[in-house]
């Protein structure tokens, strides 16, 4: 079911009971799978995929190709089709730029923006407000709230938990020494509380556990629980509070 109102390519593929709002443009070579739902105003760039009984919500857009702007040092080039998976939800105004994939049973949150390259594993949450840059990559049941900033080619594994507020860094010379890209790499299992600040080429370790309000300038090894600014060491992760493995629900 469609509004006639909306704008649909002639060769994008539409599933069994789609239902697209009013307004809604869809470009060509899109793929639309089964018991999708697409609210008012959406719009849907070429060559998406759109798995079954995914929610796109008022005013998202999706598969948005990059543009440098004027003072730019980052090279742009065209970017694929975005993949959304299966059983999604993304949330109003969010934005999702091209050659993106999503895995399935994921929620974005109102108001995030996701840049081109990025890859978003299965059973994710990404809170409200979120900003994540170029190429960045995440694991699977890794959960990152609102407000958070992910700078660009992060990579950050499986299980992790990153509080609201937090703000990643990867220019350790802050603009003034060319166009330098030295991410944080933040490990499976991980736990990083709200307002903390994770500088350039910092590891985080495996289920370790950052203090809400810290400035992390050095690697965090295994099971270590540093706070701070800046962060320093002040115990370890016992072996009960240690992450469990859990089955795929929500």
């Amino acid at each position: 079911m469609k509004s006639t109102s909306s704008i649909i390519a002639r060769d994008v593929v539409l599933g069994e009971n789609v239902k697209i709002g009013h307004f809604v443009i869809i470009e060509k070579g899109c793929q639309i799978k089964d018991n999708v739902l697409i609210e008012n105003r959406a719009i849907i760039h070429k060559n998406t995929l759109i798995g079954e009984n995914t929610i796109i919500q008022e005013d998202v857009i999706v598969g948005k190709q990059p543009r440098p702007g004027p003072r730019s040092t980052y090279k742009i080039e065209e970017q694929g089709g975005t993949t959304i998976g299966k059983n999604n939800l993304i949330g109003t105004r969010t934005i999702i730029y091209a050659g993106t994939r999503i895995g399935d049973n994921c929620f974005v949150a109102d108001d995030a923006g996701i840049r081109e390259g990025c890859e978003i594993g299965d059973w994710c949450t990404i809170g409200r407000k979120v900003t994540m840059e170029f190429g960045t990559k995440i694991g699977h049941h890794t959960r990152i709230m609102g407000n958070s900033q992910i700078t660009g080619k992060t990579q950050i594994g499986n299980n992790v938990f990153i509080g609201p507020d937090v703000s990643t860094v990867s220019d350790k010379k802050m603009a003034r020494g060319g166009n330098t890209c030295n991410p944080p790499i933040i490990k499976d299992k991980c736990r990083i509380g709200g307002n903390s600040a994770i500088l350039p080429g910092v590891t985080i370790g495996e289920d370790s556990a950052i203090a809400a309000g810290s400035v992390v300038f050095e690697d965090v090894e295994d099971f270590q629980i540093v706070m701070g600014n800046p962060a320093k060491f002040c115990g370890v992760v016992m072996k009960k509070d240690r992450f469990k493995e859990q089955s795929d629900k929500r």
